[in-house]
């Protein structure tokens, strides 16, 4: 295996409403959605030392979820 030509792509595919959410979330931190998927998902393994492109990674509001 070549380990030299690794990417760092990963195709993902969410619920829609879980998407909806997660863009929500990216728009109130005023960060591009992939972004906020890299933090989410960095503060779910809980890794203390997540670099934050954001001010803060906790959130200014609670995105609701569409019924």
């Amino acid at each position: 295996m070549d380990t030299t030509s690794i990417s760092t792509t990963v195709r993902l595919r969410l619920p829609r409403q879980l998407l909806a959410v997660i863009e929500e979330w990216a728009a109130a931190h005023d960060v591009p959605r992939s972004t906020a998927l890299q933090q989410l998902a960095l503060r779910g393994l809980a890794w203390n030392d997540a670099p934050a492109v954001s001010v803060s990674l906790k959130p200014r509001q609670q995105p609701q979820l569409a019924a």
